[in-house]
């Protein structure tokens, strides 16, 4: 893997391409990409334990909070089906029947499924509801239903009737079976079973018979208002008839001219009509008088805000709309024939167009006034729940009733004036023949107003003997022993998904913001080649090899030369891995003089330096380890030599070469040390001599390998990196600090050829890699790969 990808990258620079993006837009793309499964998978696989750990303990807690700690909630309901009867009032389609039907909200069955929700939900029906509750207060176990418990399990003392239906009706619950069907679902939940069974038998039993005494009340009001105006037609009738008998038993009559009997007729017909319509204008106040009762009975003076709802503009339009009825009222009564042909006439037509644009304009103003929700714009928020929705039900029905009261009274005004005008037409016309004419009239009317009436009022009688509620109960409550509440399969499932999301966050969030170089694929991101992992020495220890087994006499010898103790172990591999990508890699650029070099201290530079060279003359390379770590220098101690003389000797001249350079146990790997600590370790790095000296040892040696201090801490090796044909970085798994690296990089590559700088991770560990699962795989397997193959020959 790591030598396709140096391979790749130095292929690339032969070509003539060569990577100009910076450390940090290298960067900033990596954060940028989408989490990667395989790599995420890597993570629950390393931390498998703690994911286990959570989930036990959350499963069990959920399991001990679900079962010893919650009281389990029990749920009943019954199936109701909401029929539209109200629609088949009898006479509903004469003038008086709509007058009845409009005011006292009989046959007005548009919102009966919606009405109905209402209504169970109100408090008039749950005051109903508790009060048979507390007829029937235990349980067969002998118990008092939770809903009388002040706390239920906790505290058992007896809550009042208020709160009882108070609980009832925030409890109870109304649905349509599905959208715009007319069954409803009654459901109610408790702590009891029983309780939860039979408060929904006794709502649904309740509706019913609240339902059928709404609406005979209805029809009872509407009976005593129409035997009321039965009565007075009947006086009226009377004294008009009597009134004729004598006007005409002492009166010499003589008939009157055709215009002066129009005018009588025209004139009789417009007292007609004022009777009429006073008599739903009468109708209509006592309606309003009755919702105006009903809503101050559930909230004290909210009735007068819907007395100012008619605004000045609506009344305006209301006048001019009562004119115009008035003249195609007497328009048609002087010319029947245009009954049947109205477009005949020009000016019957045009009142008719007039008519209905004031009609539209007053429907516009007062969908404006009563809002989208079709409730008072004045009153909206200033209630919720079940009183909001009755109120709301009711304030519809009384902001139409009050525009009919004003449309009435503006259609009286009107009549009123032009009554005054036919009056005055007929002041000329002989008195008797008038008033003769008049009285025949009012006999005529009143005997009509008498008759419709009279059959109405029987009507509506027999009509209320034979009501029965909207309601049919298709399904009773049940008592269901089964809990709805807690849910357990949800708890459960939630408490597992919770014990495996909450320690994924926690690492996810502690992977994102890691500092280190915690895994191989993180120095892939660099654009730079990684040359090999060089696994870490515990792992050598957990297969058995022992150093001390292997040193035997040679004593002093650093651990860490592996190359040394261990040449046929992985670790030695992963060495003569990274001696191939240099030098195989790309044949047209093998380089001579290679600069080892790190982020910071202690991160391997010297070890892998010393690996690194025993690696090249395993091949047949002539090395040398140039040390120019003035500051801490180590590599004589990987081999067990002496610090001094050394490089600084050599380049003062206070040594020769042969005393300098020292020979190791390995042929053709040769060491120069240090030596002593120069005063100024930059300055003898930027001499003439040390150039001198490296161009000599580059023509005597095949490679040399200069060990050089950490570039992220110091800058001594500055001078250096212009001898060298090749950098090596070398970053420590889990310890080398991101941004160090990355500023160190930066700082390499500002005078350097990226193509020749490569990386190479030390000391790493697969297990605790968060290396994707693919990678950490892919050296797990070249690890124990290397085992097998080792034990069959």
């Amino acid at each position: 893997m790591a030598s396709h990808d140096f391979i790749q990258n130095n292929g690339s620079s032969s070509n003539g391409t060569s990577f100009k993006k910076s450390i940090s837009q290298k960067a900033n793309i990596a954060q940028q990409e989408l989490i990667d499964f395989k790599r995420l998978f890597s993570l629950i696989s390393r931390y498998k334990w703690v994911f286990l750990l959570c989930i036990i303990i959350f499963a069990s807690g959920a399991y001990a909070y679900v079962n010893y700690y919650l009281a389990p909630i029990y749920k009943s309901s019954a199936t109701v089906l909401i029929e539209n009867t109200e629609s088949n009032l009898p006479g509903s389609e004469s003038e008086i029947g709509q007058i009845v039907s409009s005011s006292f909200s009989i046959g007005r069955g548009q919102n009966v499924v919606q009405n109905a929700i209402y209504l169970f939900q109100s408090k008039e029906l749950s005051n109903r509801v508790a009060e048979k509750v507390l007829q029937f207060d235990e349980q067969p176990n002998g118990k008092r239903y939770p809903i009388f418990w002040t706390n239920y399990p906790e505290d058992s003392t007896m809550v009042s009737s208020a709160t009882v239906a108070s609980r009832i009706r925030s409890g109870l619950k109304v649905e349509r079976s599905e959208q715009g069907s007319s069954l409803l679902v009654v459901s109610y939940e408790s702590y009891s079973p029983y309780e939860t069974a039979q408060i929904v038998n006794f709502a649904v039993n309740e509706y019913q018979n609240l339902s059928l005494a709404k609406k005979k009340k209805s029809a009872s009001n509407a009976h005593e208002f129409l035997a009321e105006k039965k009565e007075e037609l009947k006086e009226a009738l009377d004294r008009s008839e009597q009134q004729l008998s004598q006007f005409t038993g002492s009166q010499d009559l003589v008939a009157l001219e055709s215009q002066a009997s129009n005018a009588v007729n025209s004139l009789s017909e417009l007292e007609a009509e004022r009777q009429s319509i006073q008599i739903q204008l009468e109708s209509t106040n006592t309606a309003i008088e009755n919702y105006e009762n009903k809503i101050e009975s559930i909230k004290p003076g909210l009735s007068d805000q819907y007395s100012k709802a008619i605004g000045p503009q609506i009344a305006s339009y209301q006048q001019q709309l009562a004119q115009l009825t008035t003249r195609r009222f007497i328009l048609l009564s002087n010319n029947p024939r245009l009954k049947e042909n109205p477009d005949s006439e020009p000016e019957l037509k045009k009142l008719n167009e007039q008519i209905e644009e004031l009609r539209s304009e007053i429907e516009s103003l007062s969908a404006e006034m009563l809002g989208e929700d079709g409730q008072y714009i004045g009153f909206v928020g200033e209630n919720s729940g079940n009183m909001a929705q009755e109120l709301g039900n009711i304030q519809r029905q009384l902001m139409e009733l009050r525009m009919q009261k004003s449309q009435f009274e503006a259609q009286i005004s009107a009549l009123d004036r032009r009554i005054e005008q036919s009056r005055g037409f007929l002041d000329r016309v002989p008195d008797n023949r008038v008033q003769l004419a008049r009285l025949e009239r009012t006999v005529e009317m009143n005997r009509e107003l008498y008759t419709s009436i009279s059959q109405q009022e029987a009507e509506i009688g027999l009509w209320e003997q034979t009501q029965s509620s909207n309601a049919t109960i298709f399904d009773h409550a049940t008592v269901n022993m089964s809990p709805v509440k807690p849910q357990k399969t949800i708890w459960y499932l939630g408490s597992i998904l919770l014990g495996f999301l909450l320690p994924l966050a926690i690492i996810l969030a502690k992977d994102y913001f890691t500092s280190v170089i915690n895994s191989s694929e993180k120095l892939k991101s660099y654009p730079y080649p990684l040359l090999s992992v060089i696994y870490h020495y515990s792992l050598l220890e957990s297969r058995g090899w022992n150093f001390s087994k292997k040193k035997g006499s040679e004593k002093g010898v650093s651990e860490d030369l592996v190359m040394y103790h261990d040449t046929t172990s992985p670790i030695a591999e992963s060495y003569r891995r990274m001696v191939g990508n240099l030098l195989y890699g790309n044949p047209d650029h093998i380089p001579k003089t290679l600069l080892i070099t790190s982020s910071g201290a202690g991160e391997g530079k010297t070890t892998l330096t010393a690996n690194l060279g025993w690696a090249l003359a395993e091949i047949g390379k002539k090395v040398l380890i140039i040390d120019c770590d003035f500051r801490r220098p180590n590599s004589h101690k990987m081999f067990n030599l002496s610090v001094s003389p050394g490089l600084t000797e050599l380049v003062y001249d206070e040594s020769t070469a042969e005393k300098a350079i020292r020979s190791t146990k390995m042929t053709d790997l040769y060491v120069l040390p240090a030596g002593k600590k120069p005063i100024q370790p930059a300055k003898l790095t930027s001499s003439s001599k040390f150039k001198e000296l490296v161009k000599k040892l580059k023509e005597e040696y095949d490679i040399v390998l200069f060990d050089t201090p950490p570039y992220g801490i110091v800058s001594d090796i500055t001078p250096i990196i212009g001898m060298s044909d090749q950098i090596i970085v070398a970053a420590k798994f889990n310890e080398t600090k991101d941004v160090v690296l990355k500023n160190t990089l930066e700082d390499l590559n500002r005078g350097y050829d990226e193509n020749n700088i490569g990386l190479v991770l030390t000391m790493y560990k697969p297990k605790k890699s968060s290396d994707s699962y693919e990678t950490k795989g892919l050296y797990q397997y070249r690890y124990q790969e290397y085992y097998d193959y080792a034990k069959t020959n």
